[in-house]
């Protein structure tokens, strides 16, 4: 009998409904939430949070090189095209040069029959041919520097002489030598011309006495 009255009190502490035994209940359960990990109590969203900032800086350090790399491969397609249309204006070039002695020659030829009025039909022969020879230098935009009555001009011009004219204006053109050419807007070969040095000076008689 004893036994049994003993385990109906040890049911009945179990059980019972004492506020004080309820409130040391209820204030060791808090102290256990108390006790829980900090990193149990932060934001669980701080970690993904993270995360998505790491990818965007990913994406936008890609994005950058993207661009970097699209403007350079504009910069080389811009470039290759302008190199293959310089290639293209210029590739006649080496051809103009070995031509030129030749065209040299042949406008001596031409003054020379110039100077026999008789051989009438020899000089149009040579002008037919020049004709056509300069038909092909302008079909190639190739041009003939002949600055007669022109300021010398350095750049185009190359002075070889210098004489007294009465009519021609000091530092114009007088005589051109050789033919200078140019294609496009790139020199060939300067024009060799000879330069007025202006009238000739009159002398004094009363030195001369």
């Amino acid at each position: 009998m004893e036994k049994e009255e003993s385990k109906k009190d040890v049911g009945t502490d179990l059980k019972t409904n004492d506020p004080t035994v309820l409130a040391k209940t209820e204030s060791s359960g808090e102290q256990g939430q108390t006790n829980l990990p900090e990193q149990a109590q932060a934001d669980p969203y701080k970690d993904l949070l993270a995360q998505i900032d790491q990818l965007k800086n990913t994406v936008d350090e890609h994005f950058q090189n993207y661009l970097r790399a699209r403007a350079d491969l504009d910069n080389y397609r811009k470039r290759f095209i302008r190199e293959k249309e310089e290639v293209q204006k210029y590739a006649v070039v080496p051809i103009i040069e070995q031509l030129m002695p030749v065209i040299d020659s042949f406008q001596l030829g031409l003054d020379s029959a110039k100077k026999h009025s008789k051989e009438v039909e020899v000089i149009k022969g040579f002008e037919l041919v020049y004709s056509q020879l300069s038909t092909f230098f302008s079909n190639l935009n190739v041009k003939q520097i002949m600055p007669i009555n022109e300021a010398f001009n350095p750049n185009l011009h190359d002075c070889i002489a210098s004489v007294s004219h009465d009519t021609m204006k000091e530092g114009h053109v007088v005589q051109v030598v050789r033919t200078g050419y140019m294609i496009n807007d790139r020199l060939i070969r300067p024009a060799s011309v000879i330069v007025s040095s202006g009238p000739t000076p009159a002398t004094d008689e009363s030195e001369e006495n």
